[in-house]
Protein backbone atom coordinates (compact mmCIF):
# COMPACT_ATOMS: atom_id res chain seq x y z
CA UNK A 1 0.00 0.00 0.00
CA UNK A 2 1.54 2.85 -1.05
CA UNK A 3 0.29 6.37 -0.32
CA UNK A 4 1.86 8.63 -3.31
CA UNK A 5 0.51 5.42 -5.41
CA UNK A 6 2.52 4.93 -8.31
CA UNK A 7 4.71 8.16 -7.67
CA UNK A 8 6.54 6.20 -4.68
CA UNK A 9 7.82 3.40 -6.67
CA UNK A 10 10.10 5.45 -9.13
CA UNK A 11 10.96 7.74 -6.02
CA UNK A 12 12.30 4.90 -4.23
CA UNK A 13 14.96 4.71 -7.09
CA UNK A 14 16.04 8.19 -7.03
CA UNK A 15 15.89 8.38 -2.93
CA UNK A 16 15.43 5.22 -1.31
CA UNK A 17 15.43 7.53 1.89
CA UNK A 18 13.07 9.52 0.70
CA UNK A 19 11.04 6.86 -0.52
CA UNK A 20 10.26 5.60 3.38
CA UNK A 21 9.89 9.11 4.75
CA UNK A 22 7.51 9.96 2.06
CA UNK A 23 5.31 6.03 2.29
CA UNK A 24 6.10 5.11 5.64
CA UNK A 25 3.17 2.91 5.27
CA UNK A 26 4.96 1.22 3.01
CA UNK A 27 8.33 0.90 3.91
CA UNK A 28 10.22 -2.55 2.72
Amino acid sequence: MVKNGGEAKPLKKTSPVIYAQECSTYVA
